[in-house]
């Protein structure tokens, strides 16, 4: 069982033990056998297509994405990709948050239409690749797609589903 745990103030609780874990499984409590960090690899993909602004801003849209890497514990794995008119990956698999910061400062851009189908499935690609179990993807965006049809949508969220993604 995977969990995620922080204290009061939101921060991540280092100091949990297996004794301080109690697993309830059908009214059946258990006792936890062994705790272990794994670094998350988080793929984050942002949406920087254009044609329907009311609901997204590319400020907002690097913003947000600025927070949530740093809100990520330091050895945790982080990508950058974006997608518009095409779909580019910004950073690869990296934890230097402030190398990070830079790119989604200097290499964001904006495009007319929005590839959210085709980016999916890049990134279902992408996350396949990574040799871990603790893998996470970030959607920032509206989900809106310019080109694809709804069941080619479906079709690709599956795909992502299917590889038992966080």
């Amino acid at each position: 069982v995977n969990i995620s745990a922080f204290d009061l103030d939101g921060n991540f609780a280092e100091s949990l033990k297996k004794e301080d874990l109690i697993i309830n499984e059908d009214g059946r409590l258990h006792q936890a056998n062994i705790i272990q960090h794994i670094p998350a690899k988080v793929l984050i993909l942002l949406d920087t297509g254009g044609e329907n602004r009311v609901a997204k801003n590319f400020k907002v849209t690097r913003n947000t994405a600025k927070s949530l890497i740093a809100r990520l514990q330091n050895d945790d794995q982080i990508a950058l990709m974006q997608y518009h008119d095409k779909i580019e990956l910004l950073s690869d698999w990296t934890n230097n948050k402030t190398e990070l910061y830079s790119i989604l400062d200097k290499k964001m851009k904006f495009g007319r239409s929005s590839r959210f189908t085709e980016a999916l499935g890049e990134a279902t690609d992408f996350l396949n690749k990574a040799n871990t179990e603790n893998r996470h993807l970030v959607l920032i965006g509206d989900g809106l797609d310019s080109i694809a049809n709804l069941e080619r949508k479906r079709t690709a969220i599956r795909n992502l589903t299917a590889l038992n993604v966080n």
